[in-house]
């Protein structure tokens, strides 16, 4: 519904027709854009199965792709960092929308000698969180739909019969709407499944580590590589190993920076090309060469 009001919107506000368009339907729709000879370029948002069916239907026709297929981000907080930022911070980017941001801060890697300091700090922010309804301006709303709400339980479900702690959430809210309290875990295990899959909500996992190698380790040990963070006092350090995370985005004592001029999108698993800034016009130009002779043959 939502895309039908931006549609509706924009032939209010003179937009010619044609310009923006909204084809509803379920996976038809994409499936005959993907396989048409008449598209030139595509351009996909959404979960890597399907980025991974948009891409090889688009190799039939030989089309350039676009892809961005989310996350599962590090933030790493050194012990020189200022934790009640990096508690404000990490807290921004998993609630947000629900955790429902490719982009999310899905995992907090905290150095192992102000981990509980930074534990108690994020469940602080878990529980002074208020959900409720958008027109209400809550700190948190709903998840999209049933099925998703269904989904994000099941891993909570997994997390609470793995050997991680559930520190503070993890309950369906009653009432309208797909409500899931924000949720942490800690002391999960890197290559659980908490750690290793896109959990699209309000859930995050924290995992200590004991020096700066083992954090770039934890932290490039997904098959994802959207965003990351490194929240330090010595920005020489956050920049060393800001280098050397796998991400296409990385933030430093921050998260969501950048603005529509910096280009965004990811490696790995998490995409193909760059959305924003002036990287984004590649996706939809081609470099064409023409030589002229004009030199007559003697």
């Amino acid at each position: 519904m939502g895309d039908l009001l931006l549609a509706e919107l924009c032939r209010e506000a003179g937009l010619p027709d044609g310009v923006f368009n909204v084809v509803p339907g379920g996976s038809d729709p994409g499936t005959a854009l993907s396989a048409h000879d008449d598209v030139d370029a595509l351009t996909f948002t959404g979960s890597v199965a399907t980025g991974q069916a948009v891409m090889e239907s688009a190799a039939q026709t030989i089309t350039p792709v676009t892809l961005e297929l989310g996350g599962k981000n590090p933030a790493i907080v050194m012990p020189d960092a200022d934790l009640d930022e990096a508690a404000f911070w990490i807290g921004t980017g998993i609630f947000t929308n629900a955790g429902q941001i490719c982009s999310a801060t899905d995992r907090a890697l905290v150095h192992e000698s102000v981990y509980d300091e930074v534990v108690d700090r994020l469940v602080d922010r878990a529980e002074a969180t208020d959900l409720g309804l958008g027109v209400d301006d809550p700190d948190m709303g709903p998840l999209n739909h049933e099925a998703h709400y269904e989904s994000v339980l099941e891993y909570i479900d997994v997390g609470r019969e793995s050997e991680a702690t559930l520190a503070t959430g993890g309950e369906p809210l009653e009432g309208d709407g797909y409500f899931v309290e924000p949720t942490i875990f800690t002391d999960v295990d890197p290559q659980s499944r908490l750690a290793q899959e896109e959990i699209f909500g309000p859930v995050l996992t924290v995992i200590p580590f004991a020096d700066r190698e083992e954090a770039i380790e934890i932290a490039n040990d997904v098959d994802f590589g959207l965003t990351g963070g490194v929240f330090s006092s010595d920005v020489k350090q956050a920049l060393s190993m800001a280098r050397r995370i796998e991400a296409g985005n990385v933030y430093v004592n921050e998260w969501f920076g950048g603005s529509v001029e910096t280009p965004f999108g990811g490696m790995k698993a998490s995409g193909i090309g760059r959305e924003k800034g002036l990287e984004a016009l590649d996706s939809y130009l081609q470099t064409k060469t023409i030589t002229v002779n004009l030199d007559e043959r003697k």
